[in-house]
């Protein structure tokens, strides 16, 4: 049986459920760590990366979805004009409709709660998306920026540091996202191609291929390394068409390890091009040294 990778948007996938909040809002993790020598490691990796991660809901014509996002950059400033800006897939904001232009976009930061210990949401506005590109699957969105939220010295959240370095066949991984919706949460993995040509009727293009666990929810989540550097966006996994006696019978079938992510140097292209569109409205991002 031959096996294609078909694209799985987060949307079609994930339905949004009332799902139950802890009565007290987690507390702050604070760790540090030195790969190799610490056997709790990827704790140390899970905190960074959790900083930067956000939960993200899509309603669309009467239907909602779930998704996830990164924090990419922020801009201080008076309230009118202080911003946080996440990078996500185009297809977590718009959908089943890759062109959706509608949408009512809402984000929340994992363990901001407000006293009712009812998680806080905040209504983003999409500045880019890619719509019906089939080379890319991403979009730039931003809500009002909270200065309790990344000042002091140690702050709740922060903006992702990233890396568009050539990754290698068996690094290892971590990969974050608000998984069916559940919440927030982790899963490790090793890349499995660090550079796999993907041609399919919804997305065609060179993407990173990774055993972690990428589920409906998952997608516009971030792909980190082992010094917690942002180094791809989950997009998609790979499925393929259960055998069965007639075309009515058969059914899809999602193969296990085969989770795909689109390239940190597609992403830093993209928000490029969206800065020099828009110099007004800069997103600075931070590489790693």
């Amino acid at each position: 049986m031959l096996l294609a990778a078909v694209f799985m948007t987060a949307a079609s996938g994930c339905f949004l459920f009332e799902r139950s909040e802890p009565k007290e809002p987690p507390a702050p993790v604070e760790y540090t760590f030195t790969y190799g020598q610490d056997k709790d490691y990827l704790v140390g990796v899970a905190a960074i990366a959790l900083k930067s991660t956000v939960e993200i809901t899509a309603t669309v014509s009467g239907k909602s979805y779930a998704g996830t996002g990164v924090i990419i950059g922020v801009k201080p400033g008076n309230a009118a004009s202080a911003y946080t800006y996440i990078i996500t897939n185009n297809h977590v904001v718009s959908g089943e409709n890759l062109n959706a232009q509608n949408a009512d976009v809402q984000v929340a930061m994992p363990g901001d709660y407000d006293k009712s210990g009812k998680l806080i949401w905040k209504k983003a506005t999409v500045l880019a998306k890619t719509n019906n590109d089939v080379s890319s699957d991403l979009a730039i969105i931003r809500i009002p920026y909270v200065k309790a939220h990344f000042e002091g010295d140690s702050p709740a959240y922060m903006p992702c540091v990233y890396s568009d370095a050539e990754l290698k066949y068996g690094q290892h991984i971590l990969a974050a996202g608000n998984a069916l919706n559940y919440g927030t949460s982790v899963c490790d993995g090793i890349v499995s191609n660090p550079s796999l040509g993907i041609s399919t009727t919804k997305f065609k293009g060179t993407v990173i291929m990774v055993s972690a666990p990428i589920n409906s929810g998952n997608s516009g989540g971030g792909v980190w390394d082992m010094e917690a550097r942002l180094v791809g966006i989950n997009t998609f996994k790979a499925v393929t068409d259960a055998p069965g006696d007639d075309s009515e019978s058969k059914s899809s079938v999602y193969a296990d390890g085969m989770g795909f992510a689109l390239k940190m140097s597609q992403v830093k292209k993209y928000v490029d091009d969206y800065n020099a569109a828009n110099p007004s409205n800069f997103i600075t991002m931070k590489a790693a040294n």
